[in-house]
C-alpha cells in the first residue's frame, strides 16, 4: 500500500503538475503552489520559498540523529545516509532537495555496490528516477539496466536514458532493443531508447533495423530517430530506398520528411524533384526544400555549406 502511494505522488509531483510548475508564469506558479498547499510537503514539492531555506544552513536548524532531516552530506556516514533515506517519514522535500550532493560523495565510498542497490531498490519511485544519473556515473550498469524495468514510466525513462551514457559496451544493445519493443516505450522515452541501442550496436546490425523502424514503424519519434540515426551511420543506400516516402502524405506530421530531407543534406543526397512537397503549406518544410534545386543535379550553394560544416 505504501509502496502504491508513493507511486501515485510521484505521478503527482513529477508528472504534469511538475510540467505546468517549470513552464508557469510567476503569477500561476503562485495559483498552483496555493492548490498544492495542503498536501504540498507530504508530496515533497518545494515551494518558492523552500529551496532558499534548503540553501541556508542557519534555517536547517542544528544537527541531531539521522531519523531527522539534518545534516549534511559530509556530516553524516555512509551508515546514516542509508538510514535517513531508508526512513519513508519526515520531512521528504529537504531530504530530496540535498539528494543529489549527499550521494554523489558517496561515488567513492567502498560499499558503492550496496549504494546502487538501495537506490536502485528504494520504494520512492522519485530516489529511483533520480538515482539513474548517479549509478550511470559511478557504472553501475546492473543496476542501471533493473530500472529500466521499473513499473513507473518515469524511472524506466530516466533509466535507459542514462543507459545510453555509459562507455561502449556492444552487450547493452540488446536491452535496448528489447525495451524499444515494448508497449509502453513511446514518445521520447522511445526515441532515447533507439539513441541508447544505436550507440552500442553493430553497425551491421543496426542499419537493416533502422531502415525497417524508418518505413514502418507506428511511432513517428522512432521513425524520424532511425532516420537520423542512417545518416550518422552514413546509409547512403538506405537513405535513397527511403525517398519515395517525400511523396506520400504524412501519417501524423512532416516531421518524417523533415528528417529525411535533413538526412540528404548530411549524406549530399538530392532528394529528387520533391512535387509532392513544393505546395505543401508548411515553412518548416518549405525551408528544407529551399537549398535544393528543382533537378538532381548539384548541391545549391547553401546545401553545400551545410554539407562541408557537418
Amino acid at each position: 500500500m505504501r509502496a502504491a502511494a508513493a507511486a501515485c505522488a510521484f505521478e503527482i509531483r513529477e508528472g504534469r503538475f511538475r510540467w505546468a510548475l517549470e513552464r508557469a508564469e510567476p503569477a500561476e506558479r503562485r495559483f498552483l503552489l496555493a492548490w498544492m498547499e495542503p498536501v504540498r510537503h507530504l508530496l515533497g514539492v518545494l515551494g518558492d520559498d523552500d529551496a532558499s531555506e534548503a540553501d541556508d544552513p542557519a534555517a536547517r536548524g542544528p544537527i541531531s540523529s539521522p531519523g531527522g532531516d539534518r545534516g549534511s552530506g559530509a556530516d553524516l556516514e555512509m551508515a546514516e545516509l542509508l538510514a535517513l533515506y531508508a526512513d519513508l517519514d519526515g520531512c521528504w522535500a529537504e531530504r530530496k532537495h540535498r539528494f543529489a550532493d549527499r550521494f554523489r560523495a558517496a561515488g567513492g565510498a567502498a560499499d558503492r555496490g550496496a549504494v546502487a542497490a538501495f537506490l536502485a531498490g528504494h520504494p520512492d519511485p522519485w530516489i529511483r528516477e533520480r538515482s539513474a544519473s548517479l549509478l550511470a556515473a559511478w557504472d553501475e550498469q546492473g543496476a542501471l539496466l533493473g530500472l529500466t524495468r521499473d513499473p513507473a514510466f518515469f524511472v524506466r525513462k530516466s533509466a535507459m536514458y542514462w543507459l545510453g551514457q555509459l562507455p561502449a559496451n556492444q552487450a547493452l544493445a540488446g536491452p535496448a532493443w528489447e525495451h524499444l519493443g515494448e508497449l509502453g516505450t513511446t514518445g521520447t522515452h522511445a526515441l532515447e531508447t533507439l539513441n541508447t541501442y544505436v550507440a552500442y550496436a553493430l553497425k551491421e546490425e543496426a542499419i537493416p533495423r533502422l531502415l525497417t523502424l524508418a518505413r514502418s514503424d507506428e511511432r513517428e519519434p522512432v521513425r524520424c530517430g532511425a532516420v537520423d540515426a542512417l545518416a550518422k551511420l552514413g546509409a547512403h543506400a538506405e537513405i535513397e530506398a527511403l525517398l519515395p516516402l517525400l511523396a506520400e502524405p504524412p501519417e501524423v506530421t512532416w516531421a518524417v520528411h523533415l528528417a529525411l530531407l535533413s538526412a540528404c543534406e548530411r549524406l549530399g543526397l538530392h532528394p529528387g524533384r520533391c512535387e509532392a512537397l513544393c505546395g505543401v503549406d508548411n515553412i518548416d518544410v518549405q525551408l528544407a526544400l529551399a537549398p535544393w534545386p528543382r533537378t538532381p543535379t548539384t548541391l545549391s550553394g547553401r546545401a553545400r555549406l551545410r554539407r562541408s560544416s557537418r
